[in-house]
């Protein structure tokens, strides 16, 4: 009985950050309220009170929902024999992910566009930016590993080339919410993310062992149609 009631509880909380996430992306996040998601996910607002304390905890563990595996970003790169080719695969394989996933997309959507981080939201804001630094430290602990291993471009600092990828990446995704073209995006970032980790990578390392990965054109996703 404890395991049903368990069970009921997380299937209640994920029909919650379902009902806002369709939401947040169809109206925005400052004019939805909590009511309007309690009637979309079919339970009652108390429902709503028992799992977030309020909208910014909710719309936190939509954004948690998608968020990059930081573990796994540790796991495929750090103590590689080469975290350069590593980082550049793991976010490649990141982006591609991203772009066949309509939910991923709708939550960049929200994050991005969606969302003025005023107010409470202002908490929201913090939290993006706690987990921003902590992709850029993990990226600067990659790096440093490169540079120890003689991989890292002579005079290139391990925390620009982090923040470098960083700036990359959340470019790439903006893009796509300017363009609302992922197809077109999607089969460009491999060749993008590879051009730029070759110009943090010593050039005897370069041409051979980073080749331009071809990934094979998908039917056409339009943000518009992601709901």
């Amino acid at each position: 009985m404890a395991g049903k009631k368990k069970s009921d509880a997380e299937k209640t909380r994920t029909q919650i950050i379902d009902a806002a996430e369709i939401l947040f992306f169809e109206k925005g996040v400052s004019n939805t309220s909590l009511c309007e998601i309690a009637d979309y996910a079919g339970v009652t607002r108390g429902a709503i009170y028992w799992h977030f304390r309020n909208k910014v905890e909710l719309f936190h563990a939509m954004h948690m929902r998608v968020a990059l595996p930081l573990e796994t970003m540790r796991l495929e790169t750090l103590g590689e024999s080469d975290p350069i080719l590593a980082l550049r695969d793991f976010w490649i394989r990141s982006i591609m992910q991203i772009a066949g996933d309509n939910r991923r997309r709708r939550v960049i959507e929200i994050l991005f566009r969606r969302c003025e981080y005023v107010e409470e939201f202002e908490d929201a804001a913090r939290r993006i930016q706690d987990w921003s630094n902590r992709i850029i430290d993990t990226m600067i602990r990659i790096f440093r590993d490169a540079e120890a291993k003689g991989l890292l471009t002579e005079g290139m600092p391990p925390d620009i080339a982090a923040f470098s990828t960083y700036s990359l990446v959340t470019g790439i995704l903006h893009s796509w919410m300017i363009r609302q073209d992922i197809d077109d995006v999607a089969l460009k970032a491999p060749e993008i993310i590879t051009m730029f980790f070759r110009s943090v990578r010593r050039p005897r390392h370069d041409p051979a062992c980073l080749p331009i990965p071809r990934p094979e054109r998908r039917s056409p996703a339009l943000l518009r149609d992601v709901v």
